[in-house]
């Protein structure tokens, strides 16, 4: 069987319906070389219905069963499954502009990873994020990344030279985020060559900035956790740590300056930062990376 140019690994539990407009954006793409690879970790069959539409359509679909809900561990899954040059990691409420594999192929010649543009997060698509891709400018100026999941396509052959995503960071651990961070910086540290195309384009509501609640407040502490896992773990200097933990309620309140409970939420966060900061550095072994003999270094 022939190998495809792209394969797109996507994550879902607790979703069905939600997941139509991604899939619509799949079949109306104008180049069709590349595979689906759905890790569904619900425990019924939801999925069933939605995904006939991609059987249906003729786009080649992997579907998988996951019983641990855990991000990191299912993408992980998928790569592990990936016929793909590229891989792709959509969220289930995301999608994907008419064009984006035709350009993404463009884009990938000579690079080992393109990270696409965020339109409703970002803005116009002229907006430049190359920035992101200086492991310099990483390291001295900011620990936050605007880089996110949905807009990230490695090739094949760096995931399985850096190993995947980290599973002790992201959605289902105590660690609630950070793991795509983790991911390019590893990717970077490697010595990847990324490029950043804005026209790569994934279309995701913008993220804004829920009504204040406890569990809210909560949510917020959990996934920022990740980012301190993340600070610890790559040993970002002691200015910028700094930063990222006592600038998050300053900076969460002049986003939102009518929102007099974001500077609390903003609290909750750099607490969270400092929670997974420390106990990265306390307590986390490093991640281990494949061994020439690893299967996830086959094909």
């Amino acid at each position: 069987m022939q190998r495809p140019f792209a394969s797109l690994v996507l994550a879902t539990v607790g979703r069905a319906a939600e997941l139509q407009p991604l899939l619509d954006s799949l079949i109306a793409q104008t180049d069709r070389d590349f595979e689906l690879i759905v890790v569904d970790q619900n425990g019924d069959d939801r999925l069933e219905p939605v995904l006939q539409t991609i059987t249906d359509a003729g786009i080649p679909l992997l579907h998988l069963r996951q019983s641990r809900p855990n991000l990191a561990l299912a993408r992980n899954a998928g790569i592990e499954r990936a016929r793909g040059q590229m891989v792709g990691f959509p969220d289930d409420d995301c999608w994907y502009d008419a064009e984006l594999i035709a350009r993404l192929r463009t884009a990938a010649d000579g690079v080992d990873g393109v990270i696409g543009h965020w339109v409703e997060e970002l803005g116009p698509a002229q907006r430049d994020q190359g920035w992101l891709l200086d492991p310099r400018r990483w390291r001295r100026f900011r620990a936050d990344t605007d880089i996110s999941s949905i807009t990230l396509f490695l090739k094949a052959d760096l995931l399985a030279r850096i190993g995947g995503f980290d599973p002790r960071l992201g959605v289902g651990c105590w660690y609630g985020a950070g793991e795509e961070t983790d991911l390019v910086l590893r990717a970077l540290a490697a010595g990847a060559r990324l490029l950043y195309s804005p026209t790569v384009q994934v279309h995701h509501a913008a993220q804004k900035l829920a009504a204040f609640s406890l569990a809210g407040c909560r949510s917020q502490r959990r996934r920022a956790r990740g980012t301190g896992g993340v600070l610890a773990k790559h040993r970002f200097a002691p200015p910028v740590v700094l930063r990222s933990l006592l600038g998050a309620p300053i900076r969460l309140w002049m986003r939102n300056t009518a929102r007099p409970d974001a500077f609390v939420q903003g609290l909750f966060v750099s607490l969270g930062r400092l929670e997974g900061y420390l106990r990265w550095r306390l307590r986390e072994q490093p991640f281990a990376e494949p061994t020439p003999a690893d299967p996830r270094r086959a094909g």
